[in-house]
């Protein structure tokens, strides 16, 4: 199960936050409330749960009190509030945040500093807090993985190069390289889920460098210049290497959509045979501006199966009589040639 701590959390949004922007302070909980970890990607509001009903709380989701739990509990008796407050803190949540620049309770104070909880305070109102929290919680906490593979960019399309060792992935994406496209990571590729897709990256040690067997290392941002590579891309499409097998049986028409599992999200998946004289730079090329006319709503394979579909559809009709014959003007003019003779 991934999670994060709320320390790891705060300090993102304190360092990705833009110039000037409101920030996330923590006045309570302690070391031991930096290290509670968060399992959940949304935040949960108290509600309900100030009048003493916590069952629906969940105990590893950050939870958040603005401006409408403040004025219940600054109308509640003094005992009764920190009665309640005692009840809430009890659930074992990992961290409060008071958004709308609300000043705690003495009593919240207290009890979450004694349970090491953390109190964090905030002047952003509860919507945007919430989107700014989520936000950085959906990429700590989405499901990821690492393939040993080479990602690139082509034509801005994602296209994630798997294979045995020494089939060719690294040279490949070496060639794409030298042909104007991008490289995002070699040999070693962390993958996300974010949204509805997945992103790669490669390791912080090992970005823009490539492994090329006979050569060793190499810097291709140094050699191509940095538009020769990106960070971070989108996998739209899975591209496997395999050697070539004349028995083997591979994909002719393109009809068939194949996918694999990244990172828990489905990514279409090709395979493509390796052997002497194959450009598979040109392919992969090819591949990518395939991709991107699928995307706009143009399948080559299946306008051409329509077609033959319907070709053979109206054979069919004149050879059973319902469509008279075609007459393409070449049987007149060869018979009155042969009358003529």
């Amino acid at each position: 199960m991934s999670a994060v701590t709320v320390g790891e959390l705060f300090s993102h949004l304190a360092s990705t936050a833009p110039a000037g922007a409101q920030a996330f302070r923590m006045v309570a909980g302690g070391v031991r409330g930096l290290q509670r970890s968060i399992t959940e990607p949304t935040v949960q509001r108290v509600g309900v749960a100030l009048t003493g009903h916590t069952e629906h709380l969940v105990p590893r989701r950050l939870q958040m009190m603005g401006r409408s739990e403040a004025d219940y509990l600054a109308r509640a008796p003094a005992d009764v509030c920190h009665a309640r407050l005692e009840r809430l803190v009890a659930v074992g949540f990992p961290a409060l945040v008071l958004t709308t620049g609300q000043t705690p309770p003495a009593a919240l104070l207290t009890l979450c500093e004694r349970a090491g909880i953390a109190l964090v305070l905030t002047a952003l109102e509860s919507i945007e807090a919430t989107a700014r929290i989520q936000t950085a919680l959906a990429r700590w906490l989405a499901p990821r993985e690492s393939r040993h593979a080479v990602l690139v960019e082509v034509f801005g399309v994602g296209m994630l190069l798997i294979g045995k060792s020494g089939i060719g992935k690294s040279e490949l994406g070496l060639e794409l390289v030298a042909r104007g496209h991008r490289l995002v990571a070699d040999d070693l590729v962390f993958l996300q889920q974010e949204g509805a897709g997945v992103v790669g990256h490669s390791p912080e040690l090992t970005r823009h460098h490539m492994e090329i067997r006979g050569l060793g290392i190499i810097n291709i941002k140094d050699l191509f210049g940095a538009a020769a590579v990106v960070d971070r891309a989108a996998v739209d499409l899975i591209v496997e290497l395999v050697d070539w097998q004349a028995d083997g049986e591979y994909e002719r028409l393109g009809l068939e959509t194949r996918h694999m599992d990244l990172a828990g999200i489905a990514v279409e998946h090709v395979t493509l045979p390796v052997r002497p004289g194959r450009s598979l730079s040109l392919i992969i090329e090819v591949a990518a501006r395939n991709r991107l006319l699928q995307a706009q709503g143009t399948h080559s394979a299946r306008a051409f199966a329509a077609r033959l579909g319907a070709h053979i559809a109206d054979g069919a009709r004149r050879a059973s009589g319902i469509l008279p014959p075609v007459d393409d003007g070449d049987h007149g003019a060869r018979g009155g040639d042969e009358g003529e003779t």
